[in-house]
Parts: structure tokens; C-alpha cells; sequence
């Protein structure tokens, strides 16, 4: 499993995956990368992207397990994360609900060559991890 930078950049490169108009979960991105319990690593991840790095990578595209925005931390990602997503056509409710049921990612068809160097993950690929009730 990647550690510091590497893990970063294993994020944004399974991040970049995730197509416009679906949304992936913290978890769901950690367990491609590993393990569901990386989510708040994917999260740390996510938050240190650079500006110039948000244009490229779709941070925006990655939510609580809930199928929720994460309103806590920064106060002014969260209305830009709604903007986003509701640019994209995924609707966001007042309270940051994103129907998971319609817009859920369901994973990459292959893991990028630098994602799979740096995990080696046994998770079959296209299926959604079991998320945690």
C-alpha cells in the first residue's frame, strides 16, 4: 500500500477515473486503493491537491459514505462541491445528498499501471465495495 505523496498520487489517478455526472464514496476509493479504512487518507488526499491540481483532478466527485457532501472543514469547499456536482448534473439536496442508488460510481474497468504498481489490491474490478451499514 503507497504512503505519503505516492498514495496521494495513487488517489488522483483513481480520482480522474471517476466520470462526470457519478460520484465515488471516500471508502469506495480506499478500498480500490486497499482498504475501505483509507477513507479519511483519501480525504486528506483530496484536500491537499493544489488549485492548479483541483482543475484537473474532480475532487468534487468524491463523497461521504451517506452519499453526502462532507460539510465540515474547509467552509467554502463544500457550497463549491454542490456547485460542481450540480454543473455535472448530479442534484445535490439542501441538507448535501446525492443519491447513491442512480449516481455511484461502479469502479474502473482496470486500475491505472501507477495505481496498480504501488497496491496491490485483490478487489475484482467494475463492482462497487460493500459499503458499511
Amino acid at each position: 500500500m503507497p504512503v505519503g505523496q505516492d498514495f496521494a498520487e495513487a488517489v488522483y489517478a483513481l480520482v480522474v477515473q471517476i466520470p462526470a455526472g457519478q460520484v465515488a464514496t471516500y471508502a469506495q476509493v480506499g478500498t480500490y486503493l486497499g482498504s475501505p479504512r483509507l477513507a479519511r487518507a483519501v480525504g486528506n488526499a483530496l484536500r491537499g491537491l493544489t488549485a492548479a491540481r483541483a482543475r484537473v483532478v474532480p475532487w468534487q466527485r468524491v463523497i461521504k459514505a451517506g452519499g453526502r457532501v462532507a460539510m465540515r472543514g474547509d467552509v467554502l469547499r463544500p457550497p463549491r462541491q454542490v456547485q460542481l456536482l450540480r454543473k455535472e448534473g448530479v442534484p445535490v439536496t439542501k441538507d448535501g445528498r446525492i443519491p447513491l442508488d442512480i449516481f455511484q460510481w461502479h469502479g474502473p474497468k482496470t486500475l491505472p499501471a501507477s495505481v496498480r504498481a504501488a497496491t496491490a489490491v485483490g478487489l475484482p474490478l467494475g463492482r462497487t465495495p460493500a459499503r458499511r451499514r
